[in-house]
């Protein structure tokens, strides 16, 4: 494992150029759930492709139409599904029931 750079001048003299501390290789599966989770995290939401794939499970699907009518998700014009303020609060629970 590379050594950490405790000093920030010597952090910044590397120009951004620190090895990596390892490399993972997802499967679709895992790198469709991680685009779920890194997406309701960002104010973009996640992209109507992934909201299409959460809508065809029907369970998932009432669950987001619940969020939407309760003002703790939102459809963007783009059509992006993104979590509201009041649902960044329960962000985590969102998450894990949409997983």
């Amino acid at each position: 494992m590379p050594r950490v750079k405790k000093n920030i001048s010597e952090y910044i003299s590397l120009n951004g150029k620190v090895a990596p501390v390892f490399d993972e290789v997802l499967d679709s599966d895992q790198l469709y759930s991680e685009k779920i989770i890194l997406g309701l995290r960002m104010s973009d939401g996640i992209g109507s492709e992934i909201y299409s794939g959460l809508c065809a499970d029907t369970r998932k699907k009432r669950f987001c139409d619940n969020l939407l009518k309760n003002n703790m998700a939102k459809i963007h014009p783009n059509g992006n599904f993104a979590l509201t303020p009041q649902g960044w609060l329960v962000s985590n629970t969102i998450i894990e029931e949409l997983m």
